[in-house]
């Protein structure tokens, strides 16, 4: 388990009041450690029953699955991709998904640079009813890329299905322009 999240704390029953081993602790004496192993949770969790809780017996929320979106992609004048995206943040205002591990061959590229390559993810920054979405490229060892634009009507979002047209204009600030 990850340190942040919990830690372990030997008693204290053989140290004296400078710290030291008390006489009669045999296993003080040779070296060894004495008492019982606590797990010390974060401030503010306990456990009760064996189960995680805030003080006043709240559960933690449990680990889920995220929520997956499908989003039907057209590309006039007959093309029509699916790509199949974690929710990462659903709000009013915007909606945020990931899509992992994506297959380029070749890798995309935009002048010179490699920008997307196989096993890269991308960070989707989407605004319902706007007309554009925001890309974060990043490599598959996770290096960022850059930012990508794209122009497309605004999504026709049902649920988990969405909608959505290419209007085949797009910007790019590559990862120089957009952190210095």
């Amino acid at each position: 388990m990850p340190r942040e999240l919990r830690w372990l704390r030997r008693s204290r029953s053989h140290r004296g009041r400078e710290g030291g081993p008390k006489d009669g602790c045999a296993s003080a004496r040779q070296g060894r450690p004495h008492g019982r192993l606590r797990v010390m949770e974060p401030r503010g969790v306990r456990r009760h029953h064996g189960h995680l809780s805030r003080g006043g017996g709240r559960p933690l929320p449990r680990v889920t699955e995220r929520p997956r979106v499908r989003i039907h992609y057209r590309r006039p004048p007959d093309r029509e991709q699916i790509f199949d995206q974690i929710v990462v943040l659903e709000r009013d205002d915007v909606i945020v998904t990931l899509s992992e591990t994506m297959e380029f061959d070749p890798p995309m590229r935009i002048e010179s640079d490699i920008v997307l390559e196989t096993g890269s993810s991308v960070v989707w920054f989407t605004y319902p009813g706007a007309w554009h979405d925001v890309g974060r490229f990043h490599l598959a060892d996770g290096t960022f890329t850059g930012f990508y634009a794209n122009v497309l009507t605004p999504p026709e979002i049902d649920g988990r299905v969405w909608h959505t047209t290419d209007l085949y204009l797009d910007v790019w600030v590559s990862a120089e322009v957009a952190c210095p």
